[in-house]
């Protein structure tokens, strides 16, 4: 599985995990593994678990980032493509800036409606723009638990 597929599995199943909020995050995918096509990956499970770990954080920052827009207004794709990019403009240090942005506008376009890929487009460079601004700490964060 490349990292396009990789990274429209974590999509899924971070949607998956908004119409269960009464599910854990691991039992998510642990069901995933055993309904679905997915074989384990590191990939998918290091990015969905941080993004569900971090979430309190990538909100704040998607929040700072949607000027006049509300989090519980924006469609349940919407804001797992959004949550997506954000975790790895946070997270990845392998994934470059331009390629995250470029992927959940991507994601957009096929999963959601034609209006989404611009307006995912919008909040996706404000928050890059946010993240870079943020203390230097947050990379070195970053590293730490990803070695956890």
């Amino acid at each position: 599985m490349n990292r396009r597929e990789s990274r429209e599995t974590v999509f899924t199943l971070l949607y998956e995990t908004e119409f269960h909020p009464e599910k854990h995050y691991e039992d998510v995918y642990n069901f995933a593994l055993e309904t679905r096509d997915i074989k384990e990956n590191d990939y998918i499970k290091d990015v969905f678990f941080g993004t569900c770990e971090n979430m309190e954080k990538i909100d704040k920052i998607i929040e700072q980032a949607a000027v006049d827009w509300r989090i519980e207004r924006m469609s349940k794709v919407t804001l797992s493509i959004i949550r997506l990019c954000v975790y790895e403009l946070l997270y990845s240090l392998d994934v470059p800036t331009n390629v995250a942005l470029n992927e959940a506008v991507e994601l957009a376009k096929t999963y959601d409606i034609a209006t989404a890929p611009a307006f995912v487009n919008g909040i996706v460079n404000r928050a890059a723009k946010i993240i870079e601004e943020l203390p230097a700490q947050t990379s070195e964060n970053a590293q730490s638990s990803e070695e956890e």
